[in-house]
Order: C-alpha cells, then structure tokens, then sequence
C-alpha cells in the first residue's frame, strides 16, 4: 500500500519522530503517529512504503534490526504497544502486536549477538525481553517497582552477564 506523494510530503514535514536506518544502509524507516514510511535511500523520490500503526499515539522509538541475518525486521513502540515489523511479509506485513507494557514503553533494544532478541522498557518500571522466534510474549521480564525506566540496552561487551532463564548472576 503506497501513500500519494502529497500525504507523504505533508506528513513528513508534520509528524516525523523517530527514525533507524537498516543494517545494510539502504533503507531507512521514518516512524509517525499514522505508521511507518519505508524510504529506499538508492531512489529517495519515489513514494515510500507505507506501513500503517492503527493507534492514536505517537511512536516513542523505532528500531531496523542491526543484524543482517534478521534485516527484514523492525521494531517500534505506540504507548503500551510494542509493535514488531516482518517487511518480508508482502503487502499483508506480519505485524506482532503486543501489550505486555500497561504503561507507555519508553525505549527499545535490539540484543547485541542474538538477532531474534529485543527489549523493552517502560513507566511501568518493567523490562520485558522477546524472542522473534516465540513473539506472543515475553521470554523473560524484570521490574525496578521503584520508577519508571527511561532506557534499556543491551551490553557490547559481555552478554553472559545474567543468566536468563532464572535471571540470576554467573
């Protein structure tokens, strides 16, 4: 589904929040409160692909998979919502919704090594962690109950920090 080039302009000069650039460096996603505009950077003039949000709030973080493996995937937050982007899926894009957030997700990351895990955090003081590979729900969580989380990202460094499974120090 493609948008006029008016709407586009229109929107683009209007509502433009967030923005991630693909893995490969050819594509970059512009995320809005109506959805997302897919701009391939070889042919910039032509009419972007459009991936409708279906919500009424405004996008807090978009994310393009970094890994290569797992390009095909894009990842963004609409209040509670965490919205997960399968662009290999045609005209019909697999869209995961999910709600495990009940307050407004403040920032999204994808796993450093593992390109099917990404993580979310919230007001809700929670950080939710999903695997692409099992998206209806988390695979694991954590909560800070005393504030809101701002930022959530992954270590560059050492990912064998927590176990993940029972959440607990090696």
């Amino acid at each position: 589904m493609h948008w006029p080039r008016l709407v586009f302009d229109e929107s683009v000069q209007r509502v433009i929040l967030q923005m991630s650039i693909s893995p490969m460096g050819r594509d970059i996603v512009l995320a809005a409160r109506r959805g997302l505009f897919i701009i391939d950077l070889e042919a910039p003039l032509e009419v972007p692909r459009f991936l409708p949000q279906g919500g009424t709030w405004e996008v807090a973080d978009v994310q393009w998979n970094p890994h290569r493996l797992r390009a095909e995937y894009i990842v963004s937050t609409s209040s509670e919502k965490l919205l997960i982007w399968n662009l290999d899926a045609g005209e019909d894009v697999n869209r995961i919704h999910s709600t495990s957030h009940y307050r407004a997700i403040t920032d999204i990351n994808w796993h450093t090594f593992e390109p099917e895990t990404v993580s979310s955090v919230g007001i809700d003081s929670w950080i939710w962690t999903w695997d692409l590979r099992e998206p209806r729900k988390p695979v694991s969580g954590l909560c800070a109950f005393s504030a809101g989380g701002t930022q959530v990202k992954w270590n560059r460094q050492d990912t064998n920090v927590w176990h993940r499974r029972t959440w607990t120090k090696f």
